[in-house]
């Protein structure tokens, strides 16, 4: 073992068992189920074309993706924040798309559609 300035020194071990801490996480958990819907919003709010397609028919858009619920459909048609939370997206996700249709004026910051 060489020891450089980017490499660990040491490796501590805790022995002691695991208490449970009452610590709660600012953010929710992210839910591995809604990868897909993840993956569209992150999408929507990286590719203008997209975007556009989104923005153009958001039902007609929703219809023709395969693999989501029923909620995760209506969260995406009516681009509901807390519906997204709830269901289990990062609040980051979500957010990035808002604040793009923000940034556009598409959307209001109180969340309305313009």
């Amino acid at each position: 073992f060489e020891p450089t300035w980017h490499h660990n020194y040491g490796t501590i071990a805790w022995t002691a068992p695991k208490s449970e801490s009452g610590y709660k996480p600012h953010y929710p958990p992210i839910h591995p189920e809604r990868v897909l819907l993840s993956e569209i919003l992150h999408t929507l709010t990286n590719d203008e074309i997209e975007r556009n397609r989104y923005l153009a028919d958001r039902q007609k858009f929703v219809r023709g993706i395969d693999g989501l619920s029923h909620e995760e459909k209506n969260a995406l048609i009516e681009l509901h924040q807390i519906k997204f939370i709830q269901l289990g997206v990062h609040p980051f996700v979500s957010h990035a798309l808002r604040r793009v249709l923000e940034r556009a004026g598409i959307l209001e910051p109180d969340g309305e559609t313009s």
